[in-house]
């Protein structure tokens, strides 16, 4: 008795379901086969995307807090007068230390309340410390008559870590009494045989081996320098604490025309 045709299409039905299924299945084991070997690469792909992730976000983190704990905008304008000063043929290496801060006191004036030679502090002056005299301030910066910053300029015409380490101690401890939270120090750089650049790697390697007589005011500096945008304005930053609240202290230097 021959098959009818409801029962040849069910065979035909029934085998195709079943190579679906055995096609299926081979398929599922093959990815298990793959998957078994290659589940430690797997993890290793999952990880280092997690850890890329989680450095990307503390990267992120760490420059939004140097952001919030400085001025940009201070910065900025500290910077901008410099680049006058380096650009102005009228001053060089015979320059004088205090018309070189008038000229950035003029600048930094243009948009912001400065006092220049403000007499408050206690002298670097050994005799002077003794006597209780006040030292001078170069310039003080201001903002709706609240000071906001500390500019201290110097001439070098080489590395000279007793002059260098002064003015650190002078900018950051005994000219601010009021604890302003951006001191400025900045080097008038009128002398390098060997270069501008080679005078700035000396520069902050003296810098970064100044030490505080009061551990309290030690300066603890970045790796790297700040970005000024300009090659003959350098700029290093580093933090100190006074009463215990964090202060910014950037070091510069500005090279003269010869």
């Amino acid at each position: 008795m021959g098959l009818t045709d409801k029962q040849i299409v069910a065979i035909q039905d029934r085998v195709s379901f079943n190579d679906i299924n055995r096609i299926n299945n081979s398929i599922v084991q093959q990815a298990k086969n793959w998957i078994r070997p290659n589940a430690e690469l797997i993890e290793s792909i999952e990880a280092s995307k997690e850890n890329m992730i989680l450095r990307q976000a503390e990267a992120n983190a760490e420059a939004y807090a140097k952001v919030l704990r400085t001025s940009p905008f201070l910065f900025d304008e500290v910077v901008g007068a410099l680049a006058s000063l380096c650009g102005n043929p009228s001053f060089n290496s015979s320059s004088l230390e205090n018309q070189m801060n008038d000229y950035i006191r003029d600048i930094l004036g243009r948009g912001l309340q400065v006092r220049d030679q403000t007499r408050q502090g206690i002298s670097g002056n050994s005799s002077s410390a003794e006597k209780g005299r006040a030292g001078e301030l170069d310039i003080q910066i201001r903002n709706n008559g609240r000071p906001i910053g500390i500019y201290e300029g110097l001439r070098l015409d080489g590395v000279n870590s007793k002059d260098i380490y002064d003015h650190i101690k002078k900018a950051t401890i005994n000219y601010n009494p009021q604890g302003v939270k951006e001191v400025f120090i900045v080097a008038y750089v009128r002398g390098y045989s060997t270069g501008f650049g080679g005078f700035w790697n000396s520069f902050i390697k003296c810098v970064k081996g100044y030490q505080a007589s009061d551990t309290e005011y030690e300066i603890q500096w970045d790796d790297a320098e700040e970005d000024t945008g300009l090659s003959a304005v350098r700029s290093l930053h580093g933090i100190y604490f006074m009463d215990d609240v964090e202060h910014n202290v950037h070091i510069m230097a500005v090279k003269l025309m010869k």
